[in-house]
């Protein structure tokens, strides 16, 4: 099944949406990382503070990516390949994140410990993980967009000779001539170079 991209993110542009996911990535792993430090000082090594430092560095992988769709559009490369890496990546952190969540609450279950904390957080973790298949699929739109609109780069052939051109003490001088045929022949069976070094011989 074909997925169609979009062309636009609501009324923004694909290109500025992207740059708005990828500053989230760290606002995400931000936030697990004040949370887990909150639990870690409360509680200790509590079943929650296990959760958002397990969280934490699943966000930091995302943020690696989200850095080079950063850089990507800064320098309006729009390279494809970067915006691909990110939304992969956050489709397999959402799968992760979600089993890791079902095995915190049946961990506290056998535990008998109290879960109304860790479901207090199933609300925002579900819209966070709905926001990411969104934000997954502008991704790939983007990056679909910037396959079409990559120019075909097209190595030009010279038929006739090359020249290697080098720089030395800032000028540039052709130092090497390679024939791509076979030179030429005239009636009399002479060539290019023979005409060269008779005319040399004269002056």
């Amino acid at each position: 099944m074909t997925i169609t991209p979009l062309e636009r993110c609501f009324c923004f542009s694909l290109s500025f949406s992207c740059a708005v996911i990828s500053i989230i990535q760290f606002v995400k792993a931000f936030a697990a990382f004040i949370i887990a430090l909150y639990y870690l000082a409360n509680q200790g090594l509590y079943p929650l503070a296990v959760h958002h430092i397990f969280l934490f560095f699943l966000f930091f992988i995302c943020c690696g990516f989200a850095s080079a769709v950063l850089v990507n559009l800064r320098n309006k490369s729009y390279h494809p390949l970067p915006f691909v890496r990110l939304y992969k990546c956050l489709y397999i952190i959402d799968i992760i994140w979600l089993i890791e969540y079902c095995l915190m609450i049946g961990i506290l279950m056998i535990l008998k410990e109290d879960m109304k904390y860790l479901l207090v957080y199933g609300c925002p973790s579900a819209v966070c993980l709905l926001l990411d298949i969104f934000f997954s699929y502008c991704l790939y739109s983007f990056a679909k967009q910037s396959l079409r609109k990559m120019p075909n780069q097209v190595v030009p052939k010279l038929n006739v000779f090359t020249v290697t051109n080098s720089v030395k003490d800032k000028n540039f001088h052709v130092s090497k001539k390679k024939l791509s045929k076979s030179v030429p022949e005239f009636e009399d069976n002479t060539t290019c170079n023979d005409m060269v070094k008779s005319r040399l011989s004269v002056v």
